[in-house]
């Protein structure tokens, strides 16, 4: 049975929320499916946290972390069992609600 290796990474934030203290990281999950390429898929929650629409998960093909100029760090998780992935991993994160909004301003 093969297995894909599951990572917790780490990015410097594009844009830091000054009212709380630095440094802060995004954290997503990425599964390596290309063990060559150390390409995979980023599973991660994205959008605004001022909308209020709140954010939504979202998953998508990216290049080893490493490539990517804002890498933190990148830590194993565990495996996955590449038979159930992505279908099993989608029906888990589909059934996740996304965080809501995180923030207001009063702008009256």
């Amino acid at each position: 049975m093969t297995h894909y290796p599951v990572y917790i990474i780490r990015t410097h934030l594009a844009m830091p929320d000054p009212d709380l203290p630095s440094p802060r990281y995004h954290t997503a999950i990425f599964v390596e499916i290309d063990p060559v390429t150390g390409s995979g898929t980023i599973n991660e929650v994205t959008g605004d946290i001022t909308s209020p629409e709140g954010m939504y998960c979202e998953s998508k093909l990216a290049p080893q972390p490493e490539s990517v100029d804002n890498i933190f760090s990148r830590t194993l998780l565990g495996m996955t069992d590449e038979a159930h992935y992505p279908n099993s991993w989608d029906n888990v994160l589909r059934d996740i609600p996304a965080p809501p909004q995180q923030k207001a301003f009063n702008v009256t």
